[in-house]
């Protein structure tokens, strides 16, 4: 336990980060970096809810590690209702602090198969308790990193969220935060292309094979790879073993896209099949389309597969680690609490993923006779060794 809390206060400036977290109560008890470093440690320790907060807030380890003589460090009761208080803007900046500590540990850039290294964000939208929200994260040769979210007045505003996220990025991190934003088939609209160009960030779309007949820019790329023609279109077969599937790509740019007049766009249609036949494998076909029509068919590939990173290590981890799935809380406070709190899980899951990254394989092999550890796995490690831990702070009540 004591190397991750020394990993978070040596790469993310832990302790800066608690003292910046600003008091909301006019005469407080219990000081809020206390609160603060009780949700972090307590969501990176798997407790998935306010009540699992709780216990855990009353193990004499836990006070003697952030420093209270209190019955607890602070009551489920008492995080409900200190966390709606906390001002959700002053809370994103320490989530978007967060994400430039963890790009200066190891870069953001995301290596292609043809050797070219771009800043990739991706864009999606999922469910939080009750809640709908937008989220963006980063992907990258280092891992990956959720910068930020934008709760949804309801179902239906995934677009409208996005939008905003991704104008709040660029004005928190500038234009070059990232090269590429990518997405599913909702974001095959106009509009978004035009804000994103607007913002100097360039689109990618993933589309499935059933979405073709809806789309005239696709219906005109399928007559143009199914005529055989060569001349300018590219064609690039070949064999992904990690990923178990022999593919063909064909891409080809100049092609128009109903509403977006800004200028052409490059379309790719590739064809996968399992190379070990199995009951539930078959093959697939999908669609990529970009407004920067530089990328080569092979990286386009590759790019329509990372954006399954915010499903697969996005949101499935953080549900699994932080139970972000789970109705936190209710009432009329629920939704300022769910954003702040959504907030706090990224802040703790991008560090607990930082942390695993970091560990060197050899010594994991020489303790544990492992190659990698599970998140689940490395919990259970620092629970056994919570009571050495070193304490943050001095006792305060």
């Amino acid at each position: 336990m004591n190397h991750y809390l020394d990993f978070c206060k040596k790469n993310f400036d832990l302790l800066a980060m608690a003292r910046k977290c600003p008091e909301t109560r006019k005469q407080p008890s219990i000081p809020m970096p206390q609160i603060f470093l009780l949700m972090i440690i307590g969501l990176s320790m798997r407790r998935r809810s306010f009540h699992q907060i709780d216990q855990f807030a009353r193990m004499p380890a836990v006070k003697r590690l952030l420093g209270s003589t209190r019955s607890m460090v602070a009551s489920d009761a008492t995080l409900g209702r200190v966390l709606p208080t906390l001002p959700v803007a002053a809370m994103r900046e320490l989530a978007a602090a967060n994400f430039v500590r963890w790009k200066q540990r190891g870069g953001h850039y995301l290596t292609l198969p043809s050797g070219r290294r771009i800043r990739l964000g991706i864009v999606d939208g999922t469910m939080f308790g009750r809640y709908y929200a937008s989220c963006l994260q980063v992907r990258s040769d280092a891992g990956d990193c959720f910068v930020d979210l934008e709760v949804q007045p309801g179902r239906g505003h995934e677009l409208y969220g996005s939008e905003t996220v991704l104008k709040r990025a660029v004005g928190r991190h500038g234009w070059s935060f990232v090269d590429l934003v990518a997405g599913d088939g909702l974001y095959m609209a106009a509009p978004f292309f035009r804000k994103a160009r607007q913002n100097h960030l360039h689109m990618l779309v993933k589309l499935k094979a059933t979405e073709e007949g809806t789309l005239l820019i696709l219906k005109a790329a399928r007559a143009l790879f199914d005529s055989g023609s060569t001349e300018g279109v590219e064609r690039v077969e070949g064999v992904d073993e990690a990923r178990g599937v022999r593919y063909r790509i064909q891409a080809a740019s100049g092609f128009e896209h109903e509403g977006y007049d800004e200028a052409t766009l490059k379309v790719a249609r590739g064809v996968e099949e399992p190379l070990k036949p199995s009951a539930g494998a078959h093959s697939e076909t999908f669609w990529v389309v970009s407004t920067n029509e530089s990328f080569k068919a092979i990286d386009l590939r590759e790019l329509a597969h990372q954006r399954w990173s915010v499903e697969n290590l996005g949101f499935k981890m953080l549900s699994d680690q932080m139970n972000s799935k789970h109705v936190w809380t209710r009432g009329k406070k629920s939704r300022q609490t769910i954003e702040v709190l959504m907030l706090l899980m990224f802040v703790a899951f991008t560090m607990v993923k930082a942390f695993e990254a970091a560990l060197d394989e050899r010594d994991l092999w020489m303790t544990w006779r492992l190659r990698k550890l599970t998140l689940e796995f490395l919990v259970r490690i620092w629970e056994s060794t919570l009571t050495e831990a070193s304490p943050l702070f001095e006792a305060s009540g």
